[in-house]
């Protein structure tokens, strides 16, 4: 009796236990195995931004890591009237294409028709203003996530002619 019940016992466990493969059992893991029968406890998951407007989106990732960064504007206007009647505004970065813009506006709202409107990745710029006539300088500036930068362009004394 006790070695009928032995091989039993033995049948049961190797028929339900021993045919159970360990792995990772969830689909929305990285590492999901698709044959594993029995949960280990190894699943890992992709962090990253999930957020589709943020410039560096991660459409692989499931799970947000707080790393999201999102392009600001910078509206760049005439602060003052100038010697000269139209300038034009470039903005150059080492990773940025240079853009430029002419305009003439003596003041500003956000987004005012007239002024120059940079969408850009938060960071620090350069821009430089010149025109055919003595309206020739630089100056910096910085953008961070979202949001509107306002940059007045004035006129500094030391502005050199073409």
């Amino acid at each position: 009796m006790s070695f009928r019940w032995f091989f039993w016992t033995l049948f049961i466990v190797l028929a339900f236990g021993a045919c159970r493969k360990p792995g990772c059992t969830d689909p929305a893991a990285a590492n999901y195995a698709k044959d594993a029968t029995k949960e280990d406890g190894s699943c890992t998951y992709r962090y990253g931004c999930i957020d589709s407007s943020a410039v560096n989106f991660d459409t692989a990732a499931l799970f947000s890591d707080g790393t999201c960064i999102f392009q600001g504007q910078a509206v760049l206007y005439l602060a003052e009237k100038l010697e000269c009647d139209t300038v034009t505004v470039a903005i150059d970065n080492d990773n940025f294409a240079k853009l430029s813009v002419v305009f003439d506006v003596t003041g500003i709202e956000c987004g005012q028709a007239g002024a120059a409107t940079f969408q850009l990745d938060p960071g620090n710029y350069t821009y430089f203003v010149s025109s055919d006539d003595s309206c020739n300088w630089e100056g910096n500036f910085s953008i961070t996530s979202r949001g509107c930068t306002s940059i007045p362009l004035s006129q500094p004394d030391t502005a050199t002619a073409p």
